[in-house]
């Protein structure tokens, strides 16, 4: 393999590790919301007889 060949496989690596991070925590972060909804949606009901 030259290094030119090399290059472009290290390029092509590179940037589908970066691609999957990026969709990796977009994820994440979706599930964190989606969770902390959940939670205060859950949770709301038992503030509000705390509250009278």
């Amino acid at each position: 393999m030259t290094d030119e060949q090399m290059n472009e496989v290290l390029l092509a690596v590179l940037g589908a590790g970066i691609s999957s991070l990026f969709v990796g925590t977009i994820e994440y972060c979706d599930r964190c919301r989606e969770l902390e909804d959940r939670f205060l949606f859950g949770i709301e009901p038992l503030l509000s007889g705390l509250a009278e």
